[in-house]
């Protein structure tokens, strides 16, 4: 996956977005780079790099021994994304009518045209979306990774639904090479060859972060661990060796922590009606 000078980002690079900088947009497997222009990336980028100066980047969270699953979090993440749902579902349905509409002219002239303005058309709404998520979280003081690690928490491991979720319709990607900046929207397989499997590579990418979060809880434990917290902490433990031993299950899966499931259980019915399956892949752009 990794080439000399590539990176392969899912979202936290956006920070580093110049004011003029190269996206390439590709539908159905064709690319086509235009220089972006839009006033919306600016502010996207500006927003990035104030919630980044403010509270650090995805890679820098750690959740706090012993674990972080609170009820002022949750409501921070409900209220995330529902500052964020109108924004991403216009960016959805935008990309599902250049689909449409780029089929009907398939081998008719001006498809190249069309390609460009459904680029034209995506790259301001998926800076929006940027925009506004990184201003929700910078009003309410939480870190990306927070946020993410929360939103994995809730939709992929307890309520179970599955990572890669929406990824056969919609996938994205980004790739930086110097300054310049790549997004893949993909509806298939044709890039499958430089991306491998996009579903599974999802499942595997969120599968070593949430290792990456075991470790943190199990090095932000006190020492000695006191003794009624000597079960949660030998659970975490079991945990990540199961995860080590096994790629092909989500975390979790066998026994959600009861302390987790007391503190979620109230916001069953909201958590649950705010599951988005065809965003799914857009709020794993936090991934790091």
């Amino acid at each position: 996956m990794a080439g000399t000078g590539k990176k392969w980002l899912m979202g936290c690079g956006l920070g580093c977005l110049a004011v003029v900088v190269i996206v390439a947009v590709l539908l159905g497997g064709t690319a086509l780079l235009f220089k972006n222009t839009f006033s919306g990336w600016r502010n996207a980028s500006t927003a990035m790099q104030e919630l980044s100066a403010a509270q650090g980047e995805t890679a820098d969270f750690h959740p706090a021994w012993p674990g972080g699953v609170t009820a002022d979090r949750l409501e921070i993440l409900l209220a995330v994304r529902d500052k964020t749902a109108p924004s991403r579902t216009e960016l959805v349905n935008e990309f599902y009518a250049a689909q449409d509409r780029l089929a009907r002219s398939d081998g008719k002239p001006g498809r190249l045209g069309r390609r460009i303005e459904a680029g034209q058309r995506l790259a301001p709404r998926l800076a929006e979306f940027v925009r506004l998520r990184s201003t929700a979280l910078l009003e309410a003081a939480m870190n990306p990774g927070e946020y993410l690690y929360l939103y994995s928490l809730v939709y992929h491991c307890w309520l179970g639904h599955d990572p890669a979720a929406g990824v056969e319709s919609f996938f994205m990607a980004m790739r930086r090479e110097g300054r310049s900046f790549q997004i893949k929207i993909d509806s298939g397989d044709e890039d499958a060859d430089a991306i491998g499997d996009p579903a599974e590579r999802l499942r595997q990418r969120l599968r070593a972060q949430h290792r990456r979060w075991l470790r943190s809880l199990l090095n932000d434990a006190p020492a000695p661990v006191p003794q009624e917290q000597s079960e949660w902490f030998d659970q975490v433990r079991e945990e990540l060796d199961r995860l080590d031993r096994r790629r092909d299950t989500l975390p979790w899966a066998e026994r959600f922590p009861a302390a987790w499931q007391a503190e979620l259980e109230p916001y069953r019915a909201r958590l649950a009606a705010s599951w988005d399956v065809q965003s799914n892949v857009l709020e794993l752009m936090l991934l790091d």
